[in-house]
Order: structure tokens, then C-alpha cells, then sequence
């Protein structure tokens, strides 16, 4: 099992805004793309999938980020861990998001 990381940084102002928003984040994670939430931070969510590999990981990051979100900047030391950040986000009330996985096969 891998840990995927994701951070939405929203647009709402109010506590009811953040609220809608962090519900609809939760939803889309959960329901439409079937991911378990196994940690929950302000703003933050922990998720869990199961991949064979370290390279199917980061296609299925690649393909989550897609769904989420456009216009994907990659960074990082790929052998080590995958890093992406978009300012394009497709879910209402988020501005941005960044999405992180350590890669548990190589862990120097």
C-alpha cells in the first residue's frame, strides 16, 4: 500500500464555505474516484491504494491528478517520491492543489 498526500488550498473565506468545499473535496475522493481516506488535516487528506509498483504508482498519481485537476507541474527526484501542484484545480472552491507519494521501494 502506498500513502498518497493531498493538499487543497481553498478559496473560501467563511467557515461554512470551507466546510461545503472540504465535503465536496471528500466526496470526489471517495465516491467518484473510490479512494480511502485514511487521514484527515485541515485542508488535508491521506488516501491509500494498493499498487503493484512503484511505476504503476505514479501512473495512477498521474491519472488521480487528471480528475482533480489541469496544467500539472511535476517535481521532485522521481526514484525517491513524486510531487505535483497545479493552480488549475477542476474542483469549485479550491485554488490550488498538491498532491505528494514517497516511494516505499527505494527508501534511503
Amino acid at each position: 500500500m502506498y500513502k498518497i498526500y493531498l493538499t487543497f488550498h481553498l478559496e473560501a473565506n467563511s467557515s461554512k464555505s470551507i466546510d461545503n468545499t472540504f465535503n465536496r473535496i471528500k466526496k470526489t475522493l471517495e465516491k467518484n474516484l473510490e479512494l480511502e481516506i485514511i487521514g484527515i488535516d485541515k485542508h488535508s487528506f491521506v488516501v491509500e491504494k494498493e499498487f503493484n509498483n512503484w511505476e504503476n504508482c505514479v501512473y495512477g498519481i498521474i491519472k488521480l491528478s487528471q480528475e482533480i485537476g489541469r496544467e500539472w507541474i511535476i517535481y521532485g527526484t522521481i526514484d525517491f517520491g513524486i510531487s505535483l501542484w497545479t493552480n488549475n484545480p477542476t474542483i469549485m472552491g479550491v485554488k490550488n492543489i498538491e498532491i505528494s507519494c514517497d516511494n516505499k521501494e527505494n527508501n534511503l
